[in-house]
């Protein structure tokens, strides 16, 4: 990994722990929802990230980048951290799941399919934050489950 990639990946880790920060203080300051603040995390990363194939020369710094926030994310769910992003009213591990599949996306598209890497993210940052919006909207949602969560 060349050095320019290392100050990007401890770059990218500050940024997105400011971003959460930041999250975090609307909801304390503004009183935002925890689910409108998770959407603008999410969307905000994904946009974020998906750049990253053409920033940097080798995908190891977003691999450890997102193994990273998987882990994070699940302590944060385990010991009741960042409310900002996980008290939603229900359990979900959607933000274990976000990095987790960035990864998989990076190991399996980063060397010969660059384009279909930041268009994937693209459609993970963008369109499943407004299908959860259209979701809680619906005024008879379908409940679906997922696993041991349930979607509309």
């Amino acid at each position: 990994m060349k050095s320019s990639d290392t100050f990007f990946l401890f770059l990218f880790f500050i940024a997105l722990m400011l971003l959460i920060a930041l999250s975090e203080l609307s909801r304390r300051r503004w009183n935002w929802a925890p689910e409108r603040s998770r959407k603008l995390v999410h969307m905000a990363t994904g946009i974020f990230v998906a750049f990253t194939p053409f920033l940097l020369n080798s995908m190891w710094p977003m691999v450890i980048l997102g193994i990273a926030f998987a882990i994070i994310n699940y302590l944060a769910i385990r010991y009741q951290l960042f409310k900002s992003m996980h008290h939603t009213g229900r359990l979900t591990f959607g933000t274990v799941f976000y990095p987790f599949s960035f990864v998989v996306l990076v190991l399996w598209l980063w060397n010969d399919y660059k384009v279909i890497l930041v268009t994937a993210m693209l459609i993970m940052a963008i369109a499943d934050a407004m299908a959860a919006v259209v979701g809680n909207r619906a005024k008879k949602p379908i409940p679906l489950g997922a696993g041991l969560e349930k979607k509309s």
